[in-house]
């Protein structure tokens, strides 16, 4: 907001958004209302140790975490809404100003049906237990971890007739008893066994749980629903938590002396994903409600080596991964049919599937100067590519992530030089070159040609472009597109 009282004099009326005989657009308060989120958490936590034998250390905790959510908001209207004196202006002869009289705000009072107000206290428990086994060449952990949710928070029992605004028979109405809390136990097992002098095998399998976040559980908590299609997505209470079941398998070699290789398989199933859900009212309306209803995977391989030698090092990180699922965010399903498209019945990309990752770092390190230089290559990362041209029926059934974005690469240089000084006391140069190699790496791309400052244009768009200084492509080269170019800073540190 502009000024601290929602009714100061200084809001003007909306309707001085205009461009008038200027071209230059004046302004006008459009939203002179404001909310207020206040989140608010306390947390306990307690950690005990007990090695109990030669080869057993057991290790156990709880956490508690009471939250405290409150969100208000305060709505704003003109007194002389929707009459003929709102939109009445005067215009001063001699200067020819416009001035709309009829501009007087009052704040909206709240009711029951006033959307997202309330002060809700959820809170968490967890607590778990772990042995750890250590023999002469295995080291096994088994572990046990227990979580507890209460969201605090009420759901209608008639999601049909969710806030009650048809009147219906008594079966076909909603009753608002409080959401049950969430219970899950999650199992873990980590071995690692030695091979010989320099190697060791190992294996990980755990189950891992996260709560949706606490949008997706209180959004639209009066439950009410518009009289258009697909004009709101409502909270649920019952939402449970997302299930991660995680196997990982890994070999770390040592080569030779301060050279050393490790390797490792992973696969991931994700569970109970956030999701949105279409639900049809008694009066053939359709909303979104927030559930529990998608899945992915990922898997890959990863690859670590390093070296060091004296005050020389190397390090390479390589990732060769793959994530799929039925929906790239909670909204896809939802978007898609308030675009008359159909659910994605298969896998696709998600927006975060990077195919090859690749970091490597050199560096020197010694007393009076070094430098480190660290480059990686990221292969692009999935976007959904539109063509121009079709249908918007041949569109229905084109699934989002369909193409992939051009790859990213950078090289970083840092470097020092010490100059010692009194005792205890040294200078120290510092030279940071970001990007060195002045790379033009694209961070988004239009949807119709995959490239970040070239798009489509129609002819049409051709003849009704008009200006004299630029021309009709110059409005899509958005500097955002690309990343940061090369950046160089020097300083001068001061060591005691």
């Amino acid at each position: 907001y502009l000024y601290e009282n929602p009714l100061d004099e200084r809001y003007v009326s909306p309707y001085y958004n205009g461009r008038g005989e200027t071209g230059f657009i004046t302004g006008g308060d459009t939203g002179v209302g404001r909310p207020t989120d206040t989140f608010s958490n306390v947390n306990l936590k307690l950690d005990a140790y007990w090695q109990a034998t030669t080869f057993h250390a057991l290790k156990s905790g709880v956490a508690v975490t009471a939250h405290k959510i409150d969100r208000d908001r305060v709505d704003v209207r003109n007194k002389y809404e929707g009459t003929a004196e709102e939109t009445q202006q005067i215009i001063d002869p001699a200067t020819g100003k416009i001035d709309y009289p009829f501009y007087d705000l009052e704040i909206i009072p709240k009711t029951d049906e006033t959307l997202d107000v309330y002060t809700v206290n959820p809170y968490e428990v967890s607590s778990y237990l772990q042995d750890k086994m250590e023999f002469d060449n295995l080291v096994i952990n088994l572990g046990l971890r227990y979580d507890y949710f209460n969201p605090d928070q009420i759901y209608p029992t008639n999601r049909r007739n969710p806030g009650n605004q048809l009147s219906l028979p008594d079966s076909m109405m909603s009753t608002y008893p409080k959401a049950a809390a969430q219970n899950q136990l999650s199992p873990r097992f980590g071995l690692a066994y030695q091979l010989g002098e320099a190697a060791v095998l190992r294996f990980s399998y755990g189950h891992f749980f996260q709560m949706p976040p606490m949008f997706a559980i209180y959004q639209n908590n009066v439950f009410r629903v518009p009289t258009n299609d697909y004009g709101i997505t409502m909270g649920n209470a019952q939402l449970e938590a997302q299930k991660t079941v995680t196997y990982e398998i890994g070999l770390w070699q040592q080569l030779l002396k301060g050279m050393s290789l490790e390797m490792a398989l992973y696969y991931k199933d994700i569970y109970n994903l956030l999701s949105t859900m279409i639900v049809s009212t008694y009066n053939q309306i359709e909303y979104g409600l927030f559930t529990n209803k998608d899945y992915g995977n990922a898997r890959g391989l990863e690859v670590k080596f390093n070296y060091q030698l004296n005050d020389f090092y190397v390090g390479l990180n390589y990732t060769l991964s793959y994530t799929k699922g039925n929906a790239d965010n909670p909204w896809q399903t939802f978007t898609r049919a308030g675009n008359s498209r159909d659910p994605i019945r298969r896998y696709i990309p998600m927006s975060w599937d990077q195919r090859h990752t690749l970091n490597v770092t050199a560096g020197y390190s010694a007393s009076k100067f070094g430098a480190t230089v660290t480059g990686y290559y990221n292969s692009g990362t999935p976007y959904t590519y539109t063509p121009l041209g079709y249908s918007e029926l041949s569109l229905i059934n084109l699934y989002e992530n369909n193409d992939i974005k051009p790859g990213t690469f950078n090289l970083d240089l840092k470097g020092y030089w010490r100059i010692a000084l009194i005792k205890n006391y040294d200078l120290r140069l510092v030279l940071n070159i970001y990007n060195l190699l002045d790379a033009l790496n694209a961070r988004w791309v239009y949807g119709d040609t995959g490239k970040p400052y070239e798009r489509i244009v129609s002819d049409i768009e051709k003849n009704n472009y008009k200006s004299d200084y630029t021309d009709v492509y110059d409005q899509y080269k958005n500097p955002s597109a690309y990343a940061a170019p090369r950046m160089i800073k020097c300083g001068l540190q001061l060591h005691f």
